[in-house]
């Protein structure tokens, strides 16, 4: 009777060790599993308060697809934002390198997520090719708090970039009004910054390889290029006939005169552009006589679309050139005047210069700056 007692007493003690030692593992599991949770929410926490600036947005969105990749594992993610009324892919992630389209993997699990973005949708994309979307399932909560977190940042970013546009338009219409000024005391210049504008944000484009920042710092040179003439007389500046030695050293003083004057504009480096904007690629310009690459590269394109816009408008004493007859001039002073590299490419864009002189042609008489900035 005792030994099967006893015998009983040790399978009953065995039974609680294996129960314990059961009860332990799921502690163990879920101490892991809090402890899982408390990391991804402290790397979400870490995510929503660094730094970013919200006009640039690529690096925060490599972090939130990083985040992604790490925590949720999915074989593919995207952030779409509504442009032109479709939605549209600002980041895009395959775990196979796939493209986003029409060869997407159609048997994926799809998670398909709202974000709250104002006036226009947005969506997180989340695709499973297998029973991974489990573990996608338990964690859905934590992923609620991930796109919170995506879509309060995408708001601050276009509400960022709206006030930059709305800031950029007032300093745009600020250096419009100054141009205007200069044109004001010739009718015959009317519209000339615009159109140097225009043409030398074509060439650059044609040229290639410049960020947007660098283009719209020579559009602004480009309309603010000749702001000196305001220190020249109104009768040097609308004769109709050739300058005497006196007038003309009066004249060209002005691209020294504007260097002076948009010194003072802040953020952008405009004197060096607006100061040697007559210089010569051999060296024979002013006002310093600058030769080759050692002319800012903004100058000598500006110098090149201030040419053509003279010589493709009407003046008192002349008809206007037709493109062909501008390009040919440009192409004859090639490497004395003008630099060749830049040259040679403008001698391409004929059909883009005939269109963009016949959408100005029919501006009215005074509109003179209506081109998109």
């Amino acid at each position: 009777m005792s030994l099967t007692r006893s015998t009983e007493r040790r399978k009953m003690l065995l039974k609680h060790e294996e129960y314990r030692a059961h009860l332990e593992r799921l502690l163990e599991e879920r101490n892991a599993e809090i402890l899982g949770t408390n990391h991804k929410l402290q790397e979400l926490y870490t995510l929503g308060s660094q730094t970013y600036s919200f006009v640039d947005v690529e690096p925060k969105l490599t972090d939130f697809t990083r985040y992604a990749d790490q925590h949720f594992h999915p074989d593919t993610f995207a952030i779409f934002v509504e442009q032109d009324k479709t939605l549209k892919p600002l980041a895009f992630q395959d775990r196979y390198g796939r493209p986003f389209g029409p060869d997407a993997p159609q048997n994926q699990k799809v998670y398909r997520f709202p974000l709250e973005l104002d006036s226009f949708r947005g969506e997180i994309y989340v695709g499973y090719d297998d029973e991974s979307m489990q573990l996608f399932e338990k964690q859905r909560h934590i992923f609620g708090l991930f796109r919170d977190r995506v879509g309060s940042y995408l708001k601050e970013h276009f509400m960022a970039l709206r006030h930059r546009n709305e800031m950029r338009q007032m300093f745009v219409s600020s250096v419009q009004a100054h141009a205007r000024s200069i044109e004001a005391k010739d009718a015959y210049t009317a519209g000339h910054c615009d159109r140097v504008d225009r043409y030398a944000e074509l060439l650059a484009r044609k040229v290639g390889g410049f960020d947007e920042k660098w283009i719209f710092n020579l559009k602004v040179g480009s309309i603010l290029h000749d702001i000196g003439k305001i220190g020249v007389r109104s009768a040097i500046l609308c004769k109709p006939g050739a300058l005497d030695n006196g007038e003309s050293e009066e004249m060209q003083t002005h691209p020294v005169v504007g260097g002076r004057i948009v010194r003072a504009l802040h953020g952008f480096n405009l004197e060096p552009i607006v100061r040697h904007h007559h210089e010569r690629f051999d060296g024979r310009g002013y006002p310093n006589g600058l030769k080759g690459d050692k002319i800012p590269l903004e100058s000598r394109m500006i110098l090149i679309a201030d040419t053509f816009d003279a010589m493709t408008s009407d003046r008192p004493y002349r008809r206007a050139m037709t493109t062909a007859q501008a390009l040919d001039e440009l192409k004859r002073f090639a490497g004395t005047q003008f630099d060749p590299d830049l040259v040679s490419v403008i001698l391409n864009a004929g059909t883009e210069l005939d269109a963009a002189r016949l959408e100005m042609e029919r501006k009215p008489k005074g509109d003179y700056f209506v081109s998109a900035w």
